[in-house]
This record gives structure tokens, sequence and C-alpha cells, in this order.
């Protein structure tokens, strides 16, 4: 029982960085490997799920995400507009391969067709503007 615990400890630790990472880089995605890592800890550490869920950056973005309240509409244009820039620097300023062009350009349209794809929830008026605009980089 406590190699299955360490490992779910280790899978969440690692999601959770690949997580944090995705707000930085467009291309991973950030959502997926938090709700992996409040999975993984779910199962062996309630400390480190409350990390996550409690975070002041991203938590209350994932909470709504994993409950399917919705993304506001300012989380999606911002998400969508930092993917499609990053996208585009990527594609013409750093990348000469026209495969990983069009691989990163496909990858992109998914994630739009995601992001849009959620249920838009209303703004909340007592949400920081500024902590929405980071955490919506975790849309991705």
């Amino acid at each position: 029982m406590k190699i299955k615990r360490v490992i779910y400890i280790l899978v969440g630790v690692i999601s959770t960085i690949c997580g944090i990472f995705g707000i930085f880089l467009p291309i991973l995605p950030t959502t997926p490997f938090l709700l992996l890592s409040i999975w993984c800890f779910s199962r062996s550490s309630v400390k480190l799920e409350k990390f996550v869920r409690n975070n002041k950056y991203f938590g209350k973005y994932i909470d709504d995400y994993y409950k399917g309240e919705g993304i506001s509409l300012n989380s999606k244009r911002i998400s969508i507009t930092v993917l499609w820039l990053g996208i585009t620097f990527s594609n013409f300023i750093l990348l000469e391969n026209h495969y990983i062009q069009a691989m990163l350009t496909f990858i992109a349209i998914f994630v739009t067709v995601h992001i849009l794809g959620n249920p838009t929830r209303e703004y909340n008026k007592n949400e920081s503007c500024s902590a929405e605009g980071k955490a919506s980089l975790s849309q991705n």
C-alpha cells in the first residue's frame, strides 16, 4: 500500500510541475495536468490536494472546471490570445520545420475548440482581474 501512495504522490507532483509550466508554455495544457494531480493527491495526500485546490493563482479555476461551472469569457479571451500569440511567434520566428509548424497549428486549433466548447461562466465582480488573467493561462 505504501508503494502505491508514493507512486500517486510522484505522479501528482510531476503533473503539478507540468501544469505550472503550462501556464507559461502555450502548447502545454495546464488544466488536465492539474486535474490529474488532484486525482492522484486525493488518493495519497490530503495536504497536497489542498495545496493544488487552494492555490491562489489557479485553484478556483481548477475547481470551477472540475465542477463543470465553466470558464469566464475573459479567461477564454486571454487564453486563446496567449495561445495564438505563442504559436504564431513559434511558427514564424523560432521554427523552420514546416511539419512541426503544422503540428503546432493543429494542436492550437484543437485547444481553441476545447476552450470554446467549455461552458462560459458569468464574470463574478468579486474576482480580481489580475488573478483571473494569470489563472486564465492555465486553461490552455
